[in-house]
């Protein structure tokens, strides 16, 4: 067991290795993109299906003599979003729950290492479909990934409760791209991969790797984001009363305060998910990181708080006198159902370690909104977790988010000929635009009379007639 683990830690250790290089090479701000998987639909360009019985799935395991007489194929559960968070650091992660009857698993991967020529695309799909052929899916146009290590956890409670399953490539490199699914000529992921077992349910043992390969195979679809806003630790004020400075705290991290670059940010979505995402590093030594990504869904506002269990939601940790209507108003704070992610080790003693995290059983519901995050009267954010690791003996324990989040606005109806307008820090900030050219007057202003021109943003009047 200590040698898998080794060996996984080696693998992990190696991609975060290859993505801080990237990045220190690369320094740009990272915007994270969203994009929601589900099972690639085989239909159109594959000449696997049959129209009676499509084979549609999100992950695949052949069939294995002695374990399975037919092979296994899983689907998302419709419960959470599964995801694909691609960032500019040339990384990428997979996340999501798949399911077949009561066989349940949680997918965590990282992809790396993005090449521009593959040794070979793997392309599957009916010849005729592609370029070469007469066709207009063009592999050349696709996005390959050389690196896939991570970790299926099986469910508490699910027929393979207990097993813990690493994975990584086997064979061609990740693909994605139109048609790279290899099942429809959709935009999707297709990766080939070989597992091995860190721990096993012996109850109902998973089938070992037997020197096949599995398989993933998504349809993509963007994520639609209303918001995105700059993340960073919450400093106590004179409302705090539990101390702060740190953006996550727990028993094996200690405090951690978010790095400048990657940008850490939050991202909410108009399905009711939010991203929250960053590299999160000791405040004295920025080598002892965790790269951080933490899913949140079922957003639901403060005002339907009653149809929701009662766990102490709004959790109010500032002194009392600083809560009301013309302060710091709970009835304005938005709050979210389930909240699950992860903490990657970059750097320092957990280098490599995948750490799950999720929110806290019968806790507050994560919080944002003006002195949600505990500590100031800032715009912000908290939530308590539960954390533990499947590839490293960490034990187990609760953590805490404590974070200053930028505000986003809605700026629309703001703009002018004159100006256009920029959320920034929380604020629609005006944007000069066309100054010097001619611009139409407001209402009390005789346009026959006076004609106008564009200055600092603003239509002024210059002549008059």
């Amino acid at each position: 067991m200590k040698r898998i683990q080794s060996v996984l830690l080696l693998l992990l250790a190696t991609l975060v290795a290859v993505s801080t290089a990237y990045a220190s090479d690369n320094n740009v701000e990272i915007e994270p993109i969203c994009n929601l998987l589900s099972a690639a639909s085989a239909v159109g360009c594959d000449p696997h299906n049959e129209p009676d019985n499509p084979e549609v799935h999100a992950m695949y395991f052949p069939k294995l003599d002695g374990y399975t007489s037919k092979p296994m194929r899983y689907l998302f559960s419709d419960e959470a979003p599964a995801k694909l968070i691609e960032y500019d650091d040339g990384t990428a992660t997979l996340s999501g729950v798949l399911v077949k009857g009561s066989k349940e698993f949680r997918l965590f991967a990282k992809l790396s290492n993005i090449v521009s020529t593959p040794d070979y695309p793997k392309k599957e799909l009916s010849s005729y479909c592609y370029v070469d052929k007469g066709g207009y899916i063009d592999p050349d146009s696709w996005t390959y990934y050389a690196d896939m290590e991570g970790i299926l956890t099986a469910l508490d409670g699910s027929y393979y409760d207990g097993a813990v399953i690493a994975i990584s490539n086997k064979g061609p490199a990740v693909q994605r791209g139109i048609g790279a699914n290899g099942k429809d000529s959709e935009d999707g992921v297709a990766i080939w991969f070989k597992w091995e077992i860190l721990h096993q349910s012996y109850e109902n043992e998973f089938p070992p790797y037997n020197g096949a390969h599995a398989d993933f195979n998504f349809d993509l679809s963007p994520c639609s984001s209303t918001c995105t806003g700059d993340i960073s630790r919450a400093l106590g004020d004179y409302c705090g009363q539990h101390g702060g400075g740190h953006a996550i705290t727990s028993a094996f991290s200690g405090k951690l305060i978010f790095e400048d670059y990657p940008n850490a940010v939050l991202i909410e979505y108009d399905d009711g998910t939010a991203l929250l995402a960053g590299r999160a590093c000791k405040p004295d030594d920025s080598y002892w990181c965790f790269d951080v990504e933490l899913h949140l869904n079922g957003r639901f506002d403060a005002a339907d708080l009653y149809l929701h269990d009662d766990v102490g939601s709004p959790k109010k940790e500032l002194k009392s006198g600083c809560y009301g209507e013309d302060s710091v108003d709970v009835h304005s704070w938005v709050y979210y159902e389930h909240a699950e992610g992860t903490m990657c080790g970059n750097g320092g003693e957990y280098d490599g370690v995948i750490v799950n995290i999720q929110l806290k059983e019968n806790t507050p519901y994560p919080q944002k909104g003006y002195g949600a995050n505990g500590k100031n009267v800032n715009y912000g954010f908290s939530m308590w977790f539960d954390y533990e690791s499947d590839n490293y003996d960490i034990g187990t324990g609760k953590g805490d988010f404590n974070i200053d989040v930028v505000p986003c606005c809605d700026c629309g109806d703001a703009a002018n000929e004159c100006s256009s307008m920029s959320c920034i820090g929380g604020e629609c900030v005006p944007t000069p635009i066309r100054d010097g050219e001619s611009c139409t007057l407001d209402e009390g202003y005789d346009d026959g009379c006076y004609s106008a021109s564009c200055y600092d943003g603003s239509c002024v009047p210059d002549t008059y007639s």
